[in-house]
């Protein structure tokens, strides 16, 4: 099954996942977790980070700024055929995020879909984030490379995902993760 949505994410041209390995520790937003319920599905938002900037040059070469959201996602009835659309809207304070791809040829959003124990090995933290009750069916890991973020602000993301071959919007609304603190100058010698 796991596969099969692999070749779904391949098929739709996404480009590979990103490495595992993380390089810098993000800076979160809160309140997450959020979970929005749709007919075909219901989807939780555990976290959401600006990617840093090694993690940008390993994944988006170009890109100049970026979000990492991570997702888990549950199917209203039995999990066949998850479906997921490479297409996103991002906005900032009701002003479209640029991607990184608008007009450069850049990097495009990625989606890593991951089984649930692997996103866990990843992000461990997070398991302790999982709303109660909420049995997720798999992980996604949408990053979003693009141009500099602002300081704050307000971001609403949407994106489609569903079961079956159908597709349903989901949409959520955060504050934009504050950038990291600048990290102290060494003095010269």
């Amino acid at each position: 099954m796991l596969a099969f949505v692999q070749a779904l994410v391949v098929f739709a041209a996404i480009p590979a996942a990103i490495p595992a390995a993380v390089a810098a520790a993000p800076v979160v937003s809160s309140p997450l977790p959020v979970v929005v319920d749709g007919k075909l599905a219901s989807v939780a938002l555990l976290q959401a980070s600006r990617v840093s900037s090694e993690d940008l040059n390993a994944c988006c070469p170009g890109a100049k700024g970026g979000l990492e959201l991570v997702f888990l996602m549950r199917p209203s009835d039995e999990p066949v055929d998850v479906t997921l659309s490479p297409q996103v809207e991002t906005l900032i304070d009701r002003q479209p995020y640029l991607a990184a791809d608008e007009g450069a040829g850049g990097p495009r959003p990625k989606l890593d879909v991951r089984n649930v124990d692997n996103l866990f090995r990843r992000y461990p933290d997070l398991s302790a984030r999982v709303p109660q009750g909420f049995k997720p069916h798999l992980g996604l890991i949408v990053t979003i490379p693009g141009t500099p973020l602002p300081e704050s602000g307000q971001v609403a993301y949407s994106m489609k995902l569903g079961y079956h071959k159908q597709l349903e919007r989901f949409s959520f609304s955060f504050a934009l993760p504050q950038a990291p603190a600048p990290s102290p100058r060494k003095p010269a010698r």
